[in-house]
């Protein structure tokens, strides 16, 4: 699938004057240069054997669906999902017998639901494009076994609202795992400012998500910190691959270059020095 067909050519300047980086081709040829990706994820990945591991995007969404002990056959919300690449690998790895795909942006949808027709997948994916603090509130009531919000939550207008409609989407005793940078202090106005052009918001304590899971009548029942196999290598290849000469880089200034490699130092010393980490968080429907 060509990304030219579905998203646009724009310079920086194009990027910040209209709609979302996600609408540009520009934003997947490089993350899939800094990443290593052939398949189509957008996400941090999961650095399992270092930086030499191979399509860390779909390691780190096999390593969250066997957190929630995700079953074969089961119906699935993939809430911001992207691209489509997670529901299509994770229909075929488990069998799945539904997924809805949630996404707000009109150009990854429509990508996505041919993604999935590509696989002939059409009779078990279905992307929606929309809002997902409000989506799953339309869904039907309990008929979801599991849910996932990979990179995500921390961008929506209302993770209460998403979680409370996720609650009311799944099954009783239903499971949802989702990821996402974690504040363990406060970062400085530099960090903040970083991580706000870098990933679109600025990460809470995990108090804050412990105290929304409970609001809307989940528990926790895994947790865990994987910043050293996310986060840390993540930032490393970023560095390591500006460096390398290909078509992706040599398309980007070297102002944004200079932006992309303040970024990833400042989130690098973020989490070395324990400001920072990327945790997961698995929650089970009381």
């Amino acid at each position: 699938m060509d990304l030219a067909d579905y998203f646009e050519r724009g310079s920086l300047l194009k990027t910040l004057r209209k709609r979302h980086p996600y609408d540009f081709v520009e934003t997947y040829e490089l993350l899939r240069h800094l990443y290593g990706y052939d398949k189509f994820y957008v996400n941090l990945g999961y650095w399992k054997d270092g930086l030499q591991t191979t399509e860390a995007g779909y390691e780190l969404v096999r390593f969250l669906a066997g957190r929630m002990d995700l079953g074969t056959g089961s119906s699935l919300i993939d809430a911001g999902a992207g691209m489509g690449q997670a529901a299509v690998d994770l229909a075929k790895d488990y069998e799945l017998r539904h997924i809805t795909g949630i996404n707000i942006n009109e150009r990854q949808v429509r990508f996505a639901n041919d993604l999935r027709d590509e696989a002939s997948l059409g009779n078990t994916i279905n992307h929606i494009c929309g809002d997902a603090s409000e989506v799953p509130h339309t869904l039907d009531k309990e008929a979801y076994d599991f849910a996932m919000a990979v990179e995500c939550i921390g961008h929506f207008p209302s993770a209460e609202r998403f979680l409370a409609g996720v609650s009311d989407a799944l099954v009783p005793r239903g499971r949802m795992v989702f990821c996402l940078n974690i504040a363990k202090e406060k970062p400085s106005f530099f960090e903040r400012l970083m991580m706000k052009i870098s990933y679109g918001f600025i990460p809470q304590p995990a108090g804050v998500w412990t105290d929304r899971i409970a609001a809307a009548k989940f528990k926790v029942v895994d947790h865990g910190d994987i910043t050293s196999t996310v986060l840390e290598p993540a930032m490393e290849r970023s560095l390591a691959q500006l460096k390398e000469p290909s078509p992706a880089t040599a398309r980007v200034s070297g102002f944004r270059k200079w932006c992309i490699r303040k970024g990833c130092h400042s989130v690098l010393r973020a989490a070395s020095g324990g400001r920072m980490a990327y945790q997961y968080f698995v929650i089970e429907k009381t």
